[in-house]
């Protein structure tokens, strides 16, 4: 077996826990199904009809399993692996953090960050859309 058809192997099983875990439905409606994994989930299943789409970068194990399968060098094989790493890079990738707003519990820690990085209080109360006196009371709290 290739180099290549292994790694790709590896990273087909990584989509398939990535990509589709069972996940609770929180809201579960009468159309639901309980197979015990995860809770009850609506029906229908995965929709795969986005792996045609050449431009989507979210796609399914499953997607790669069938182009693997028609795979005949090792040279198709090494093609789908630089697509399956794509894909796999986008369903790992972070998303951006955005700022906390007010009222969570992380804002005080962000605008002590800010305080720390140099900032000034009256602009950190601007961007956080809270009032100076507040940034100073948390500067004076720390």
């Amino acid at each position: 077996m290739s180099e290549a058809r292994r790694e790709l192997e590896q990273i087909i099983a990584r989509l398939d826990v990535i990509s589709h875990v069972p996940a609770v439905n929180l809201d579960p409606t009468p159309a639901a199904t309980t197979d015990g994994k995860g809770g009850a989930r609506p029906r229908g299943g995965i929709d795969r009809k986005d792996d045609r789409e050449p431009d989507f970068a979210l796609k399914s194990a499953d997607h790669y399993r069938r182009r693997l399968n028609g795979c005949r060098t090792v040279r198709d094989v090494e093609l789908v692996l630089v697509d399956a790493r794509r894909s796999l890079s986008a369903w790992t990738r972070t998303p951006v953090t955005l700022q906390p707003l007010p009222g969570d519990p992380l804002f005080k820690r962000w605008v002590r960050q800010q305080l720390d990085a140099g900032k000034k209080p009256e602009d950190i109360a601007r961007v956080g859309g809270v009032s100076r006196q507040y940034v100073s009371k948390i500067r004076d709290a720390a």
